[in-house]
């Protein structure tokens, strides 16, 4: 049983928590311990950017993250190597424990907060980029190609965190008003 209330952070500072009637509630908890209340609720939409009557085609690469076709390079995300680099030590530390041992159970801990770190910092950077990228251009073309097919024929030990899935492009799939794949 708890003594003190938990901790909220609340992300919309204009929208009073009070007054909201969510139509959902869903409460979950992830693998290092944190818990998540998520609300849906009817909100009034905000509707479109104004028309910028840009634009561009990305090219998804493999030592850049992406090049555009004005010519702009996105570099890949570099705190994403440090990341990687903790949870594999902590992962290292973890298998050298012994089985059902409170030290292992704190050892797994780690290695799921580090997990958790890698996978919000791939996020932000995949949002932050796809975001601009939307708000910036009304048309993207995406090039189309097998980049992680590409990489892993090429021998490399292992494929750069910009071609590990398709969640780099299914972040700009939806946004703008027209995507096209070529």
């Amino acid at each position: 049983m708890m003594d003190t209330p938990l901790e909220v952070v609340w992300s919309w500072p204009e929208v009073d928590p009070v007054s909201i009637e969510p139509t959902s509630v869903t409460v979950s908890r992830d693998p290092c311990g944190r818990w998540y209340v998520s609300l849906a609720i009817e909100a009034p939409g905000s509707g479109q950017a104004p028309a910028t009557g840009a634009v561009v085609g990305v090219d998804l690469g493999i030592k850049d993250f992406a090049v555009t076709s004005d010519g702009e390079k996105i570099a890949n995300a570099r705190r994403l190597a440090k990341r990687e680099r903790n949870l594999a030590r902590y992962q290292r530390r973890m298998a050298r424990k012994q089985y059902g041992s409170n030290n292992r159970a704190k050892a797994r801990a780690k290695v799921a907060r580090a997990h958790r770190k890698v996978a919000a910092s791939r996020a932000d950077f995949l949002h932050k980029t796809s975001a601009r990228l939307v708000r910036d251009h009304d048309v993207i073309v995406i090039e189309d190609l097998n980049v992680k097919g590409i990489v892993l024929t090429g021998g490399s030990p292992k494929p750069s965190p910009t071609v590990r899935g398709a969640s780099s492009t299914a972040n700009s799939d939806t946004k703008p008003p027209a995507t096209v794949a070529v």
